[in-house]
């Protein structure tokens, strides 16, 4: 047949009750690496590029799913809620979507199957648009529990789908299961589920049914086995263990792509990318690094064991060290951070530059070469090149009713347990004194200094301290 993707409409199911899950949060809604699993379903959705995305969702959750979306995708979906009334099951969700299908053709897509390989998705719906029956994706899976058994013919006719109750002890030894994910002639789907509430009103409606069904009215149904390596994207999730495993199958394949393109993830099973990470050939990923929001790590740089990177640049041959924060930050080349280090809030930290152990910067430009190399808090600060920051230092940058922004100039020193009250600026090449609190602008090649005068005092007891 002459179909192309354009021609067919998806529906994502999800409507699910999530009673398993045993959480107060609907299934839908729930993380999994970093996002919600219904955005991941329908960002995959989106992808296919096929003609209208239609979402089934319960009444009740459809504000928290808007939300999550409009969070994580600029797309909306056409939204359908499921009519109870009719029953209920995949059968009856269906059934309510394709009062809004215009297509002759749909994919059925569950909401709780985010770990979708797209291009798998795209070779499924093509080859079922050549057949122009009913398809069903299949995958291969040695140990199938509960998951719903293709039942074939001799000569290998696809004939029906078995849900894992109701097989046979020879049937239950079948290993090609059906992942869930369905390619339907929209009139032939409307008419058989509308027949089937019928018969089953009030009740539990299978979409799986559809199969033999198909089967018996001479369409030919076809079933397309997945490749054995993408086959655990299209597990599904049905409790929060389950949810877990799945987490762990993704982050392996993330790190996997990595080492493909030479990017060194040192133990890929203690790998977390909850985002979308860019890696340059030659960067090195240590033990228990998690990824969030979209990271670039440019050629050379390394991030140290347990660093959290979010939303960031990781500039050329960059070091994070370990257990650090680096947050809507940009780190330029050979810079050195941490461990320890908490830089977050627009951060922007120039080439060579230094930000040491237990120091925090936010909203603040360190420029290059400059060094802070132990506990300081840097915020809403434009520090220039060269400057050395002491132990101890900290901006005083909120006044109780808004923030203050201050200054330090090229090659200046601020030496250790220094308080800057914002606004201020400090000159050129100036040096600010151990232990001073400046409270105004310090100009260019001088010394500021602000402390109580030392007084020395004999004792005139010779008793020893209690201390």
């Amino acid at each position: 047949m002459n179909l192309s993707r354009s021609d067919v409409s998806t529906v994502v199911l999800a409507a699910g009750r999530s009673s398993r899950m045993k959480t107060n949060i609907p299934k839908c809604l729930l993380d999994f690496a970093g996002r919600p699993l219904i955005s991941r379903v329908c960002e995959a959705a989106y992808e296919l590029q096929t003609s209208s995305v239609v979402l089934v969702h319960r009444e009740q959750d459809y504000e928290a799913m808007s939300k999550a979306l409009d969070l994580c995708s600029k797309n909306n979906p056409v939204w359908l809620s499921q009519q109870d009334s009719l029953g209920y099951g995949t059968g009856v969700a269906l059934l309510s979507a394709l009062k809004v299908v215009k297509t002759a053709y749909c994919l059925v897509l569950l909401g709780d199957v985010p770990a979708l390989c797209v291009e798998t998705l795209k070779s499924f719906v093509d080859q079922a648009c050549q057949q122009g029956t009913v398809s069903v994706l299949s995958a291969i899976k040695q140990d199938p529990g509960a998951y719903g058994r293709i039942l074939r013919q001799d000569d290998g006719q696809c004939v029906a789908i078995r849900e894992a109750a109701h097989l046979t002890k020879n049937q239950l030894r079948i290993t090609e299961v059906n992942t869930g994910i369905l390619f339907l002639p929209v009139a032939f789907a409307r008419a058989t589920l509308s027949e089937m509430v019928k018969v089953n009103l009030g009740s539990e409606v299978y979409l799986t049914d559809l199969v033999e069904k198909a089967y018996k009215q001479g369409l030919m149904p076809t079933a397309f086995p997945c490749d054995q390596e993408k086959a655990w994207c299209f597990w599904g999730v049905n409790t929060l263990c389950e949810i877990t495993r799945l987490q762990k199958l993704y982050y392996r394949n993330q790190a996997k792509k990595l080492l493909e393109q030479g990017v060194w993830v040192m133990d890929p099973s203690r790998f977390v990318c909850a985002g979308t990470l860019y890696c340059e050939p030659g960067v090195v990923i240590d033990e228990d690094v998690s990824i969030y929001g979209v990271v670039y790590v440019k050629t050379d740089a390394r991030i140290g064991k347990g660093a959290i990177i979010n939303n960031s640049i990781i500039g050329k041959g960059a070091e994070v060290l370990p257990y650090s924060i680096v947050e809507k930050t940009r780190l330029g080349a050979s810079v050195r951070v941490g461990p320890f280090a908490y830089c977050r809030g627009h951060t922007d930290i120039e080439d060579s530059a230094q930000v040491g152990c237990f120091v925090e910067t936010k909203n603040t430009r360190v420029g290059r070469a400059t060094t802070a190399k132990h506990l300081a808090y840097l915020g809403d600060l434009t520090i220039e090149e060269g400057v050395n920051i002491g132990a101890g230092v900290i901006h005083c940058n909120y006044d109780g009713l808004k923030k203050h922004h201050s200054v330090v100039k090229k090659h200046a020193f601020i030496g250790a347990d220094t308080q800057l009250i914002g606004p201020v600026s400090i000159g050129e090449q100036s040096v600010v004194g151990a232990g001073t609190t400046v409270v105004e602008d310090v100009p260019d090649k001088t010394l500021a200094i602000s402390r109580v005068r030392q007084q020395t005092k004999s004792r005139k007891s010779k008793q020893v301290l209690d201390v």
